[in-house]
């Protein structure tokens, strides 16, 4: 007797999907984040599309949960696989998900589009959930996560992306693992790891009265 092969919640969305977190760290993800409330949530480094599309289908199922996705759509030496189809396909994606009033996307670098949150009315302090999925250069990721952190609310949680990618103790200059790290002391007594593996997870603490 013949079994239909699994069907898999990203099989419909089109892009590049050798990695990602709901392929290898599913379980945790949804024991951290899963909730019914509707939350806003900022995503830097969209890409495809394909993450965005999955959080909205499986992490936050309100129907009024609302997702912010930052990326400039340009190739750089850690993200060579970002060619002319990435754009297409977070569009077509943005389609195929039905979520194209959750998803709002600021095609821009994420420094300047983070600053003009921290700038601009309705921004500071208003995310839930911030995902840092962007470049891999250690500096990208530390001003990423510094200018994000005024955006994320307390009893937010914020995520690193590729905590363990590429060969951090050679060249940590060029991989994000020196900088979750150096974020890790400098913001610790504001910060709570809650979770390490491929990727890192804080919690926002309340400010101390």
């Amino acid at each position: 007797m013949s079994t239909a092969p699994r069907v898999n919640p990203w099989d419909r969305y089109r892009g590049l999907k050798n990695w990602g977190w709901y392929l290898d760290d599913l379980a945790s993800w949804e024991r951290l984040l899963h909730t019914k409330d509707r939350v806003r949530v900022l995503e830097v480094g969209a890409f495809d599309g394909v993450s965005a599309n999955l959080m909205l289908d499986l992490l936050f199922t309100h129907p009024e949960s609302e997702l912010h996705a930052i990326d400039p759509f340009l190739p750089d030496p850690t993200t060579p696989e970002v060619n002319e189809e990435t754009r297409l396909h977070f569009e077509e994606n943005l389609a195929t998900g039905g979520h194209a009033h959750q998803i709002r996307l600021y095609e821009g670098l994420s420094a300047e589009v983070l600053a003009w949150m921290i700038a601009e009315d309705g921004y500071w302090e208003s995310f839930d959930f911030i995902y840092i999925d962007g470049s891999h250069l250690a500096k990208d990721v530390f001003i990423d996560a510094a200018l994000s952190w005024n955006l994320l609310k307390p009893g937010g949680i914020v995520a690193f992306d590729d905590y363990e990618w590429g060969n951090w103790r050679d060249y940590p200059a060029s991989t994000p693992r020196a900088s979750i790290d150096s974020f890790a002391r400098i913001f610790s007594d504001h910060a709570d790891l809650i979770h390490q593996g491929s990727r890192a997870f804080f919690l926002k603490l309340q400010p101390f009265h």
